[in-house]
């Protein structure tokens, strides 16, 4: 079945949560290998395919987390981020070490660049939150409240980008790529999480 770019980081984010490390950090920074964008197909019947892609766009290569007393800040860069053709999505998922968990959700197109954005708790509250796409630095930046996750010492997300586009011959093509994970499918991306950073 084609899927969307909405994604359902709250299902992913349904595995169990380990206890956070001893060591403390109160910003970690997460550094991606490039030539590891994801390219799947959808053809006119829905058969998939898939193949790794090095160029450049969408490409991440580097995401600084930051917990500090009243928020999560998340900061990352690409090898080239675009003004969409068609459709883009900026996901995030965020867990607590007291089990919280919340979903950031920012999408794009091409007739709106800096797109809009959602973000909400597990059991369903809307949640403060702002970003900015910067085009010309090729970054996105986001912030969410800590009471989003009701203020865990400590936090790690999930994160990824992706762009959707249809040729009009019936198929749709899916760019994706995590901050967190060296390639791989959207769902795999979502299941796949930064260190723990401790609340500053």
């Amino acid at each position: 079945m084609r899927k969307t770019l909405v994604p359902l980081l709250l299902a992913g984010l349904g595995v169990s949560i380990a206890i956070a490390p001893a060591a403390q950090a109160t910003t970690r920074d997460v550094s991606d290998p490039t030539g590891d964008v994801t390219v799947e197909t959808w053809d006119a019947s829905d058969q998939v395919t898939r193949r790794r892609d090095a160029g450049a766009e969408l490409d991440v290569v580097f995401m600084r987390v930051q917990h500090t007393a009243t928020q999560v800040i998340v900061y990352t860069r690409y090898r080239a981020l675009s003004v969409p053709q068609q459709y883009g999505s900026f996901s995030y998922g965020f867990q607590g070490n007291n089990r919280k968990r919340a979903g950031v959700d920012i999408m794009t197109r091409h007739a709106q660049p800096q797109g809009v954005g959602s973000a909400w708790a597990s059991n369903g509250r809307r949640c403060p939150f702002s970003y900015r796409i910067n085009y010309a630095t090729d970054s996105v930046s986001m912030r969410i409240s800590r009471g989003c996750l009701d203020q865990p010492k400590y936090a790690r997300l999930s994160q990824v980008s992706s762009s959707e586009r249809f040729p009009f011959d019936g198929s749709s093509v899916y760019r994706s790529d995590s901050a967190t994970r060296d390639g791989g499918t959207q769902e795999q991306g979502y299941a796949s999480f930064s260190p723990w950073v401790v609340t500053g």
